[in-house]
């Protein structure tokens, strides 16, 4: 008899140990599952974030380029406009091509979804014209795919503004300076454009005239770089041209952003937004085309640098209160030592 017991009390601890057994399993399997699905998420977060910096690029590139993102409100209507294709190529002075993958296809939330606080999505910001990243919000893209269907012809063409018209070459080259259907070209003519009424831009780089001399480029004060927001202001930046020719034979003219180009005087100032561009060259004037040739073009860039302002103070006038007491304690808010706020 004791021995049939301690054999049963041993089968009882086996089952028991088993069950034990099964519940840790259960339990570790549950938490790697969790740790699996959190890596997940964390991958698709990094993913979309990078998708996100690369059509920012595009999307500057684009607008350089003659394109207009105006009137767009979704992420889905600026992902459309950067898979088309310039049908005036030839004309661009810039990117004609598709600045993304026409293949890619974004995959917009449900319902359900962009009202789940937490769930990553794209965002366009029609006033920074920007896409973003948010977790909360406005209904957006969660996630891209590539659709191998896709054939050439279902890339859309569309009517890019060109930044300035370039002259027609001679018969048989081509119809602008840069599309040659000849092997050997012996000469080009000069690259011009038309700035109210007035042809400029006389740089023939292929030909060397010992009469005639090129002018200077002019000076940027200050120069292309990387600045705090706060000195953009609201009209943006203030960026001052300097012609170092003689303004006797010479005057400057300037572009932002790609705009039409238009005269500054020497010494003079344009507002140049965070972000944007600035086109600058010392123009031959009328009369002096025999002795000098229009400078090289002087482009850069100036970004905007974002500041983290700090969070404002709060003072109360007493340390403690009682719980159940009617006193009222003031409560007081200082701005934060920001220069920039």
């Amino acid at each position: 008899m004791k021995i049939q017991r301690n054999v049963l009390r041993q089968r009882g601890m086996g089952f028991v140990q088993m069950i034990a057994t099964i519940a840790i399993i259960g339990i570790l399997s549950g938490v790697a599952l969790l740790k699996m699905s959190t890596l997940r998420d964390r991958g698709e977060k990094q993913l979309l974030e990078s998708h996100v910096v690369t059509f920012n690029v595009a999307a500057k590139l684009y607008t350089n380029s003659g394109g207009s993102l105006a009137g767009l409100t979704s992420a889905q209507a600026v992902v459309d406009k950067l898979k088309t294709v310039a049908s005036n190529g030839e004309k661009i002075a810039g990117f004609s091509g598709s600045l993304i993958d026409p293949r890619l296809v974004a995959i917009e939330q449900t319902d359900e979804e962009a009202a789940t606080e937490g769930e990553w999505r794209a965002i366009w910001d029609p006033v920074l014209k920007a896409f973003e990243l948010v977790d909360r919000g406005s209904k957006g893209i969660k996630a891209f795919r590539i659709d191998s269907t896709t054939t050439p012809g279902a890339v859309v063409t569309e009517e890019r503004q060109a930044t300035f018209e370039l002259a027609a070459t001679e018969s048989g080259v081509g119809a602008w300076v840069w599309d040659f259907d000849r092997e050997t070209v012996s000469s080009v003519s000069p690259v011009t454009t038309v700035v109210d009424g007035d042809v400029g831009l006389d740089i023939d780089p292929t030909v060397v005239n010992s009469t005639r001399s090129q002018l200077l480029q002019p000076s940027l004060i200050p120069g292309p770089s990387t600045y705090p927001l706060m000195d953009y202001g609201i009209v943006g930046k203030d960026i001052a041209i300097t012609n170092p020719n003689d303004e006797a034979v010479s005057q400057l003219l300037a572009s932002i952003n790609g705009s039409a180009w238009s005269i500054v005087a020497n010494g003079g100032s344009v507002n140049v937004p965070p972000g944007g561009s600035l086109s600058t060259f010392a123009q031959v004037k009328p009369g002096s085309e025999d002795l000098y040739f229009s400078s090289h073009v002087l482009t850069g860039r100036y970004e905007g640098l974002t500041v983290q302002l700090s969070a404002p103070n709060i003072s109360t006038s007493a340390s403690a209160f009682h719980p159940l007491s009617m006193t009222a304690i003031t409560l007081t808010l200082t701005r934060a030592p920001n220069t920039e706020s």
